[in-house]
């Protein structure tokens, strides 16, 4: 007997099927154009982006569902998240995705005898590349800090949104700006790139700043947000003086 075919506006059943990653994501946006519930959830509590989000290739079709909506941090019935299995699975593009996109780190997986943490998970399961990707973008607390990873177009459109490129976590943590000269010092932010883009926008500020209209920084960030950034305190205090 063949197995019945997913329901009409049910994305979990679509993308749990056995077909090209291609005919799956064709076939999700266009349910997504009907009105489908993005995060409708089947038995287990796995919603459409959390089973995609074990699929090698699935990138695509998360992108396509996380911009309609998709909730990154919803979890199953077992209290695993998206973040969880791209990292069980070693999928490092899927990884990187979900982190652009807000998904939390902070969750230690629970396994019967075991707990450990999403670093611990990714190289106990022989990803070590991944594992030092989560190390070392730890403090990556926005979107913008995921430079060589966003498309330009979401990088302006985060900056146009208010987006700030002196986000840190802690003074002197990493900041967009911060990440994106140390880009352009290894050669990595060509014209065009997001990198490229937060420098360029980041001159224009300073030639802002030179001409006397630095009442705000950007759309929301009044300059007591500069605490710890002692050089461009300096900058600015020499051309106003």
């Amino acid at each position: 007997m063949p197995p019945p075919s997913p329901s009409r506006h049910n994305l979990v059943d679509v993308v749990k099927q056995p077909i090209p990653s291609a005919v799956i994501l064709a076939e999700v946006q266009r349910l997504l154009a009907e009105g489908a519930d993005v995060n409708q959830t089947n038995g287990d509590g796995q919603t459409a982006l959390l089973w995609v989000s074990n699929m090698n290739d699935g990138v695509a079709i998360a992108t396509a569902l996380i911009e309609a909506g998709a909730d990154v941090n919803k979890a199953d019935n077992w209290s695993h998240t998206p973040m969880y299995y791209a990292c069980l699975h070693g999928l490092a593009s899927m990884t990187q995705l979900l982190s652009s996109h807000g998904a939390s780190r902070n969750l230690t997986i629970k396994i019967p005898g075991i707990k450990r943490t999403l670093e611990e998970t990714a190289m106990q399961t022989g990803n070590s590349a991944l594992a030092a990707w989560l190390a070392s973008s730890s403090k990556w607390t926005t979107p913008l800090h995921h430079l060589d990873i966003i498309p330009t177009r979401r990088a302006h459109a985060l900056l146009c949104k208010g987006a700030t490129v002196l986000a840190a976590a802690m003074p002197g943590d990493p900041t967009p700006l911060s990440l994106a000269r140390e880009l352009h010092a290894k050669g990595k932010a060509a014209q065009g790139s997001a990198a490229a883009l937060v420098l360029g926008w980041w001159q224009l500020r300073r030639l802002a700043l030179a001409m006397g209209t630095h009442k705000r920084l950007g759309a929301e960030s009044p300059l007591r947000h500069l605490d710890g950034h002692q050089d461009l305190l300096e900058m600015i205090a020499e051309m106003s003086g």
